[in-house]
């Protein structure tokens, strides 16, 4: 929402076309700034999502093999265990 004062009255009939294009223009190119600065943060934060999933499956995929070790040892254990 713009304000409107008493000087604006006395300025908005001299204002010229071009006057008023580059004052839209400039208020264009502000709020374009704007949302290109937020959209720039949403890609580093998704970026620093991207890392914490990649590290998290990088520690499942350890914990996964450490359990299949595990596992394979414990199978042999109760294999040898019955052998005898």
């Amino acid at each position: 929402m713009s304000w409107l004062f008493a000087s604006d009255l006395f300025i908005a009939p001299k204002l010229t076309v071009k006057m008023r294009f580059r004052r839209t223009l400039k208020k264009n190119l502000k709020s374009l700034k704007k949302k290109a600065e937020i959209y720039r943060q949403i890609v580093e934060i998704k970026e620093k999502q991207g890392e914490s999933i990649s590290n998290q499956l990088y520690i499942t995929e350890a914990n996964l093999n450490q359990v299949q070790t595990q596992i394979e040892l414990s199978t042999r254990q109760i294999e040898e265990y019955n052998s005898r």
